[in-house]
C-alpha cells in the first residue's frame, strides 16, 4: 500500500513538473529571439522534461524506499 501511495505521489510530481515545463517553454517561445542558440536550447528542454521525468520516477523507488525484496 506504502509502495502504491508512493507511486501516485511521485507521479503526480513529475506531472506537474512536465506540465510546468510545457507551460512555460509555450509561452517563452512567444518571445522574439534574438540568438538562434536560446531556440535550440528551449527546444532541447522541450525535449528532455520528458525524459528526466521518467528517469525520476525509475529511479525514486530505489533511492527512498530502497532494493526491492
Amino acid at each position: 500500500m506504502l509502495n502504491f501511495i508512493f507511486s501516485l505521489f511521485m507521479g503526480l510530481v513529475v506531472l506537474t513538473i512536465l506540465i510546468v515545463y510545457v507551460v512555460y517553454l509555450i509561452e517563452w517561445m512567444k518571445l522574439p529571439f534574438r540568438s538562434r542558440w536560446v531556440k535550440i536550447g528551449a527546444y532541447l528542454l522541450i525535449t528532455l522534461a520528458p525524459v528526466v521525468g521518467l528517469l525520476i520516477y525509475k529511479y525514486s523507488k530505489k533511492w527512498f524506499i530502497g532494493p526491492a525484496k
